[in-house]
């Protein structure tokens, strides 16, 4: 009878003679003897073999047990027999166990390096890492955690950081699909673990020079292009493959362009990220649909305009995207679905991000930052404010007054939301008027002055906006 475990650790007794397994060991009348070797004396000398000794276990008798589990019992002998090559403090983590991906937790570990030369493990291996927390600690073979070097197994150096961005750090990977790594802060101490792996017949050390440069680069997370290059010669076609070029070339020559298909209404920008103008032409409107029906949302309950820190507080960042491309599928019920008026400001504030050119367009932005400079008496401020605003292309003007109407019926609920025309001015501004090409100097003055712009349109709406027809 032999003793072995399942997967789960259990022990069970196996007999190799009636091909029997049972979870008890039966009675035994007469002690097994068998013939052992000593390591110091040829002589042969008969010892007693017990039942559960993993002198008389059988390789095939028990499956190997999983790299960084506690030992199995029958590993019990064959450990205490084994030679400990050598043994220190190192960092270690698992990047793979048994072909899944771990979290990498590095843990200060000390490490027992076990070699069997004249036999085997159980499991087929020549050697084993043990871990346990200290130097003095007691190894209980029964708790352990080791990592078992099974063929075939691999040792490299991580010189590239592809493993860890830390330094001096080994990988080994063995037979089970699992992935150690080692490290120390002294890079001596790692060449010396290093030295030692290499006189194992078992573990192949794979060095940096060895790997041609296509390796080397795809080892990197580059895809090398000698690797990906084909030959793409017509003179190495056959004639169906050249016939079928043929076809594939003429029926490319013949695709329409993107400008005749939107011409002909076949394709159609998105939403989000048009221009105010190409937008409206392609609804056959004045004012986008997804702003007047994005403002009703929002306007739908006085809750909503009631709000704490309407337009100020930012939404949910994913549901915003929804609706985005929920809109871009002219899919508008989806705002009316929304619970979160938060959700709906984000989405109208996006747009307006977004545009290719902003609401108050490129040809107006000069005149606008005139004013800004301008004296500032009243009847000549607001004259220079309503000759920018006439400048405005048709689309333009019309959205921008839906929108300044709405920001004003927010602002009268500033006692509740506290945002007034300057708070509102300092989250438009920048999504409202940008120059066509910027310098990159100065940026805080022109943050200022398109907020201003922004403020002086709500505060003149009367005189600077309502009055052109338009």
């Amino acid at each position: 009878w032999i003793a072995t475990t399942t997967q789960d650790g259990k022990i069970y007794f196996y007999n190799q003679s009636t091909k029997e397994s049972q979870w008890q060991l039966p009675a035994q009348p007469k002690p097994v003897l068998h013939q052992s070797v000593s390591l110091d004396d040829s002589d042969g000398e008969e010892t007693l073999a017990s039942p559960g000794s993993c002198d008389a276990i059988d390789s095939t008798a028990s499956s190997p047990p999983a790299s960084g589990s506690p030992c199995s019992p029958s590993h019990l002998e064959p450990l205490k027999a084994a030679e400990i090559v050598r043994q220190g403090p190192l960092m270690r983590t698992f990047s793979s166990k048994d072909g899944k991906k771990q979290r990498k937790n590095w843990t200060t570990m000390h490490i027992h390096y076990h070699v069997m030369h004249n036999a085997s493990f159980p499991s087929g291996s020549r050697s084993l890492l043990v871990f346990t927390k200290g130097a003095d600690d007691k190894i209980n073979y029964y708790k352990c955690e080791m990592f078992d070097l099974y063929p075939p197994c691999e040792l490299e150096l991580d010189t590239d950081h592809i493993k860890s961005r830390q330094s001096n750090v080994i990988v080994l990977r063995n037979g089970h699909n699992s992935e150690l790594l080692l490290r120390s802060s002294e890079k001596s101490v790692i060449d010396e673990w290093i030295a030692d792996f290499a006189k194992d017949i078992s573990i192949t050390v794979r060095k940096e020079d060895a790997l041609d440069p296509g390796e080397r680069e795809n080892k990197k997370g580059r895809k090398s292009s000698d690797r990906w290059r084909r030959d793409v010669s017509v003179d190495n076609l056959s004639v169906e493959q050249k016939s079928i070029r043929t076809k594939l070339m003429g029926f490319i020559k013949r695709r329409p362009t993107a400008d005749a298909l939107v011409k002909k209404g076949i394709y159609q920008d998105a939403v989000f990220g048009n221009r105010i103008k190409e937008l409206c032409s392609q609804e056959k409107t004045t004012i986008p649909l997804f702003v007047l029906r994005c403002i009703n949302a929002i306007e739908r309950t006085e809750d909503n305009l009631k709000a704490d820190g309407l337009y100020r507080i930012s939404g949910n960042a994913a549901q915003i995207q929804k609706i985005r491309f929920e809109v871009a599928k002219s899919n508008y019920q989806v705002l009316l679905e929304e619970k979160d008026v938060n959700n709906l400001t984000g989405a109208l504030k996006l747009f307006f991000r977004e545009l290719k050119e902003p609401l108050l367009s490129f040809n107006a932005y000069d005149t606008f930052t005139k004013w800004s400079h301008a004296t500032r008496r009243e009847d000549r401020h607001c004259e220079l404010l309503l000759r920018a605003v006439e400048e405005l292309p048709k689309e333009n003007f019309h959205t921008l007054k839906v929108l300044l109407e709405h920001l004003i019926r927010v602002c009268e609920y500033s006692v509740d939301n506290r945002m007034n025309f300057m708070n509102l001015a300092i989250v438009f501004g920048p999504c409202l008027l940008w120059p066509e090409t910027s310098t990159g100097r100065d940026l805080m003055t022109a943050a200022m002055v398109h907020n201003s712009v922004v403020e002086a349109l709500l505060t003149h709406f009367d005189t600077c906006v309502a009055p052109r027809k338009g």
